[in-house]
């Protein structure tokens, strides 16, 4: 399966992910996990249940290259993960607040990756929409006060850019607003981001 389609999927399949059982038959909810890179621009979120999708989002130098959906990866019982997706490979740990990852690229670029989980009710978490053939994500982290926003557009060619949020971040019954200049001939487009 192509990254594009993966891209274009961890949407629906991150939605479904919010809500699951125990081993003893409780509700539990989801937990999201937002972090960063320990050195350099990339960022993620995750969603930890009974396994673990992540998207991670690059940043002014990565944004074409690192940014990839990682979805329904099986947990080990002690939390381990590990998945390949078209020559990287993701490999870490999800505590029971925390998760640790290493990104590892087909030339041998390691990024190591480290979050925390986020509250249900604040801005912090992932936000996506589905736009030219693949799924626009949007990592917001930080305190409702003073959040910091990275997001990737793509398209089902291939393309990449980053996604600029129109000030102030804030959620509406739309999500959040955003613009991105994609391509030519594409150009200057906005529209809205939506919690998953």
């Amino acid at each position: 399966m192509s990254l594009r389609s993966h891209l274009a999927s961890g949407c629906v399949v991150l939605s479904f992910a919010l809500v699951g059982c125990s081993d003893d038959g409780q509700l539990r909810p989801a937990r999201m996990r937002v972090g960063t890179a320990t050195s350099g621009d990339v960022v993620f979120a995750a969603v930890v249940e009974d396994d673990v999708s992540v998207y991670v989002c690059g940043g002014d130098t990565t944004f074409a290259t690192h940014t990839r959906w990682f979805r329904d990866i099986p947990l080990d019982d002690d939390g381990a993960f590990e998945a390949t997706l078209e020559g990287w490979t993701i490999s870490g740990n999800a505590e029971t607040d925390d998760i640790t990852a290493d990104l590892v690229g087909p030339a041998g670029e390691q990024v190591a990756l480290a979050g925390a989980s986020v509250p249900d009710d604040g801005l912090a978490g992932l936000y996506t929409r589905e736009i030219d053939g693949c799924t626009t994500g949007l990592v917001v982290r930080g305190p409702d006060d003073d959040p910091q926003t990275q997001g990737t557009w793509c398209d089902d060619q291939g393309q990449f850019a980053q996604v600029i949020v129109l000030p102030p971040v804030v959620l509406t019954a739309e999500g959040i607003h955003v613009e991105v200049m994609r391509p030519d001939p594409l150009g200057l487009t906005d529209f809205y981001v939506a919690p998953f």
